[in-house]
């Protein structure tokens, strides 16, 4: 390993003909022949600002016509955003649960009918499949198969 003096970068030796070369900008800065490692690390500490909209939903016209929310366009609770507005999620929670009354309950019957579906599939017993080709081989070692399950048992 090799430090070079009054700089942040590193050369490590291994068993490969490549040396490796780090720059560790807090053991220092980068020499004077590659000083735009400065200018990149500088731009990585920065932090960006947070302009994600997490707590926020996007919403086409049309579905706030649906929704019934038009009304609020251009009010402080619609942010106009390229073809559409943001809107905070509370309020599209409070007014989706207004607009749509039985949505939990379809929800609710869709879970339900899903976990029948799955209990029914799990509840049917697979067939064996013979094949055309060597039918006899194929309805003996079914029949052995069979009698070492029961034998196991």
């Amino acid at each position: 390993m090799l430090n070079i003096p009054g700089s942040g970068l590193i050369c490590l030796t291994n068993d490969s003909p490549k040396i490796f070369v780090y720059y560790i900008p807090t053991l220092g800065n980068a020499p004077k022949w590659c000083t735009f490692l400065d200018n990149i690390t500088e731009e990585l500490e920065e932090k960006p600002a947070d302009t994600v909209y997490d707590d926020y939903k996007f919403l086409t016209l049309k579905e706030l016509d649906t929704l019934g929310l038009s009304h609020l366009i251009g009010s402080d609770l619609l942010r106009a955003y390229m073809h559409g507005y943001f809107m905070d999620i509370r309020l599209y929670n409070q007014a989706k649960s207004v607009a749509e009354p039985f949505a939990f309950a379809e929800y609710r019957k869709q879970k339900l009918r899903a976990k029948i579906d799955l209990k029914r599939e799990k509840s049917r017993v697979p067939l064996p499949i013979v094949p055309t080709v060597n039918k006899e081989l194929a309805e003996k070692l079914l029949h052995d198969e069979g009698d070492f399950i029961v034998n196991k048992k």
